[in-house]
Order: C-alpha cells, then sequence, then structure tokens
C-alpha cells in the first residue's frame, strides 16, 4: 500500500470513527435527537393528524431510573476488596475515601445520569476521569 492510499484510508477510518459531519453515525445521531424531542418527519399532510409520538423519549426516561438505582442506589458506588489476608481495613478505608470522592468531592450521580442518558440516545457515554493533584496557589503583595 503506497502512502497515498494510506492516507485516505485513515482519514476514512477517521471520520468514520468520530461521526464526522455527514457520516452515517451523525446522521443516526440526528434521527435519534428527533425522535426524542418529538420534532415533526416534514411529511406531514394538511388536514390530517399532526400528532408526534414521543416514544424514544418516554423509553429513555423509563429506563434511566432503573440503571441509575443498579449503579448508585447503594451508598458504595465504589468497592474495594483486599488482595491478602489483612488488608481488609486498608480496604474499607479504600472505599470510604473513593466514595466521598465520587459523591461529595464530584457530582458523582450527575455524572453516572448525564453518561448513561448520552449512552442511551447517542449510541455513546464518554466520562473523562482523572486524578488532579495540582495545587492552587495565590500570591498576594501587600505594601503598608
Amino acid at each position: 500500500m503506497d502512502e497515498h492510499k494510506l492516507k485516505a484510508l485513515i482519514a476514512s477510518e477517521i471520520q468514520t470513527s468520530m461521526g464526522y459531519l455527514g457520516g452515517e453515525l451523525t446522521e443516526q445521531r440526528t434521527k435519534s435527537l428527533e425522535y426524542y424531542f418529538g420534532e415533526p418527519f416534514g411529511n406531514e399532510q394538511d388536514g390530517r393528524s399532526q400528532v408526534i409520538s414521543t416514544d424514544v423519549a418516554d423509553t429513555i426516561e423509563s429506563i434511566l431510573p432503573t440503571i441509575m438505582r443498579t449503579f448508585t442506589a447503594s451508598p458504595k458506588a465504589v468497592q474495594c476488596v483486599g488482595n491478602k489476608p489483612g488488608d481488609e481495613a486498608a480496604a474499607k478505608q479504600a472505599t470510604d475515601y473513593l466514595n466521598h470522592v465520587f459523591y461529595k468531592d464530584n457530582p458523582g450521580f450527575t455524572l453516572m445520569y448525564t453518561f448513561f442518558k448520552d449512552a442511551l440516545l447517542q449510541k455513546n457515554g464518554i466520562m473523562k476521569i482523572f486524578w488532579d493533584d495540582s495545587l492552587d496557589v495565590e500570591r498576594s503583595t501587600y505594601k503598608d
């Protein structure tokens, strides 16, 4: 395969994977949003019923509570288990700390809700998780 064909193949794969404008994934996502919001199809006829079903929105909104209950009903969204005998106390402490970070330091429930709703509506849910240990330092200078 020569360099030109390789570049074309890579560009095609990038467009397909990201749902690039005009791609099949973008069309599917647009259609999903139209169904979710109950927008008209554009083929309505005067004098005929203009009722639009909101089955997609109803289904997503009815499934979300069950999914959320599955993952966040317990006060322990995260649970650590010791690797060897004697690690139980450290595992319990790690579990308590991680759940504090998830529910108190971050809006864990809201993040999970948004993640699952995106997954149901847009065919993927993405959540970026990272640890930020940078220090916020403010300097002030005072005179007199």
